[in-house]
C-alpha cells in the first residue's frame, strides 16, 4: 500500500481540473476520495467545506481525486459539468482508470486522506469520523502548541500603534481556534444502503411480480431492461418499483439520447397518493421533490424518452 501522495508529482501525472487553484503554500493536503454522482460524497464533501474554510488560513489545503463508479463518470466532460453544478471549485485531480485509489489501497468512497511532506498521516474510508478528521488536522498543524497569552481587550482596543494592534488580534484568533472547534461533537448522518439497478451490484431485480415487499428488491414491469449497471426504463407501460426508506428519496439517472426524458414518481403518503415528474437530462443525482417515504412504496413510469436508471439513494 503506498504510503506517500504527493500533490506535484500527481499534478504532473494527471488530468487535473482547476489546476491553477492549487496552493503553493499549503502545510498539509486533505484529500477526498470523491464521485459526483455518489450522494454519500456529496454530503460528505459539505463536512469537508466547513474544515477547509476555517484552517485553510492555517495552510489546510483540500483536493479531490476523482474515480468512477459509473462508466459515465469516467468522461471528464461529465465531470466538469457536474462539479459547476455541484459548485464545487476546489482542485481536481482525474483517476479515470482508478489506478491511484488502487495504489492506496481505497475501493470504497468518500475516503480521506491527510498528507503532510508528502507523507499519509490519516486515512479514513467512509463518513463520519469528522471529529477525529478535525482534531488530526489541528495537530498537525500546531494550532493547539502556540501558546499566546490573551491580550487585554481595552488595551488591545486603545493601541495606538496599529501593527501591533493587528498582531495581537492574530495571536486572539490563534487562541480562539485551538479552543473551538467546528465539530465538538460527531454529526448525525444517514445510514441507510443504497439500492442498485444493474446485474452487477443486485441480484434481486423481479418482473413483472407484482409490489416489492422487501427493502433493496426492485420490481419491474413493461419495457424494461436491466444491464451490467442500470435498468433502461423505455415507454409508457415501463415502471420500476421498490421498497423505500428514510425521509428523501434520491434516483442517479440519464437520458439516453439527445432529449430529455420524463419519469413519473408515485408514492402514498398515508391514504392520499402523490407524484412528481423528473425531467431527466445527463448523468447525476435527481432528487425526488417532496418524497417523504419512510417503509413506503415508489413507483418510477417512464412518460417520454429513454432513461437509464443506476440507482436509488435514501437520507
Amino acid at each position: 500500500m503506498q504510503k506517500t501522495l504527493v500533490l506535484r508529482d500527481l499534478v504532473r501525472t494527471h488530468p487535473v481540473l482547476h489546476k491553477g487553484l492549487i496552493s503553493r503554500n499549503a502545510k498539509v493536503i486533505l484529500y477526498d476520495i470523491f464521485t459526483f454522482s455518489c450522494m454519500n460524497c456529496q454530503r460528505f464533501w459539505m463536512f469537508l467545506k466547513r474544515l477547509h474554510t476555517a484552517y485553510r488560513k492555517y495552510g489546510l489545503e483540500l483536493v479531490i481525486i476523482h474515480p468512477y463508479e459509473w462508466m459515465f463518470e469516467k468522461d471528464a466532460r461529465n465531470v466538469k459539468r457536474a462539479l459547476k453544478g455541484l459548485n464545487i471549485t476546489n482542485p481536481v485531480i482525474l483517476d479515470p482508470q482508478r489506478k491511484l485509489i488502487k495504489e492506496l489501497g481505497i475501493n470504497f468512497w468518500p475516503a480521506q486522506i491527510l498528507v503532510k511532506d508528502g507523507k499519509i498521516i490519516y486515512k479514513h474510508i467512509g463518513e463520519g469520523n469528522y471529529k477525529q478528521l478535525e482534531l488530526k488536522i489541528k495537530r498537525t498543524l500546531n494550532i493547539y502548541k502556540k501558546r499566546v497569552k490573551a491580550p487585554d481587550r481595552t488595551a488591545l482596543n486603545s493601541h495606538k500603534n496599529k501593527v501591533i494592534q493587528s498582531s495581537l488580534k492574530k495571536d486572539l484568533g490563534i487562541l480562539r481556534a485551538g479552543k473551538k472547534s467546528i465539530f465538538p461533537t460527531e454529526p448525525t448522518y444517514s445510514k441507510i444502503p443504497a439500492v442498485y439497478c444493474g446485474k452487477s451490484k443486485n441480484k434481486k431485480v423481479f418482473c413483472n411480480d407484482g409490489l416489492p415487499k422487501e427493502f433493496g428488491v426492485l420490481h419491474t414491469s413493461g419495457a424494461c431492461r436491466q444491464t451490467d449497471e442500470c435498468i433502461i426504463s423505455d415507454g409508457p407501460n415501463s415502471c420500476i418499483s421498490l421498497k423505500t426508506k428514510g425521509n428523501k428519496v434520491n434516483v442517479i439517472a440519464q437520458a439516453i439520447g439527445k432529449k430529455k426524458s420524463l419519469l413519473l414518481a408515485r408514492w402514498s403518503r398515508g391514504r392520499k397518493p402523490r407524484e412528481a415528474k423528473l425531467r431527466i437530462s445527463t448523468p447525476k443525482l435527481y432528487s425526488i421533490p417532496n418524497a417523504s417515504l419512510k417503509n413506503g412504496t415508489l413507483a418510477i413510469f417512464a412518460i417520454r424518452g429513454k432513461t437509464a436508471i443506476y440507482s436509488f439513494a435514501f437520507e
